[in-house]
């Protein structure tokens, strides 16, 4: 599995170990998505026109995914039963921490169960692996905006969602 990441200076928020460094950054990121001891290689290239990208290679046939415990987890969040969804994804997580989304559902479910310190620290783990994942990055403009009345920093998320998604 190849992820590739457009090199934003948005990531050396979400990799505050990297000090604003470029070479922090990638050993961040490589100790970030280091998977059940199987570490990705983690580069720096450009990707034309100078726009350079992050590209993790990570061995999948090492990596678990868990699609099925993720959709079981929606469910159960459709039907308001926030605590049982948030113990399936926990779990899925510590096994396959790679899945945005399932990182995004803990983020939603800390949200809705009034615990917006949880929620960001479940979005941060969304968008390390996705910093793209609009939905994660919308969230954590919500939350900036209504629970830390910060602005400033909830239009910063706002604006990397509508850059993920101008739709």
């Amino acid at each position: 599995m190849v992820i590739l990441i457009p090199f934003d200076p948005i990531l050396f928020d979400l990799f505050p170990d990297a000090k604003g460094e470029t070479e922090g950054l990638l050993a961040a990121m490589r100790t970030y998505y280091t998977v059940h001891g199987v570490e990705p290689k983690v580069t720096l290239e450009s990707a034309g026109e100078g726009h350079p990208q992050i590209r993790i290679q990570l061995d999948v046939n090492k990596l678990t995914h868990r699609t099925k415990e993720r959709r079981q987890a929606l469910v159960l969040c459709e039907k308001g039963k926030f605590a049982e969804a948030r113990e399936i994804l926990l779990r899925s997580a510590e096994e396959d921490p790679s899945d945005s989304e399932g990182h995004r559902l803990l983020g939603q479910i800390a949200s809705e169960l009034g615990d917006p310190e949880s929620a960001i620290d479940h979005l941060i783990d969304a968008l390390r692996w996705d910093p793209r994942n609009k939905h994660a990055l919308t969230m954590m403009g919500n939350i900036w905006a209504r629970d830390k009345d910060d602005v400033d920093t909830a239009m910063r998320y706002y604006l990397a969602a509508l850059e993920a998604d101008p739709t």
